[in-house]
């Protein structure tokens, strides 16, 4: 067998990942955050005032409208969502 010596990549390369990495994270995680919040706020409200399920479902709807705003914001300022978007766009 061949000894073949792998290199390990370089801290810098790790840290470039990383931030590279972090950018999409954000992306999803400001999206899912919005959504829960709103739903979880519209929860609350209901067990409060006890309007099961409406406050829920408009909390929902409230957290999916941030939440697709915040995505298409920070989709617009980064390339590559540009370039997904380009790609599965259904418009001619």
């Amino acid at each position: 067998m061949l000894n073949v010596h792998k290199q390990k990549p370089s801290q810098s390369t790790w840290i470039e990942v990383i931030r590279t990495v972090g950018k999409y994270m954000d992306i999803g995680l400001t999206f899912v955050v919005a959504i829960c919040g709103g739903a979880l706020g519209g929860y609350w409200l209901d067990a409060h005032l006890k309007t099961t399920p409406w406050l829920f479902l408009v909390g929902a709807l409230v957290g999916i409208t941030a939440g697709s705003i915040i995505f298409s914001q920070l989709c617009s300022e980064s390339k590559a969502c540009f370039l997904i978007s380009s790609k599965y766009s259904v418009l001619p």
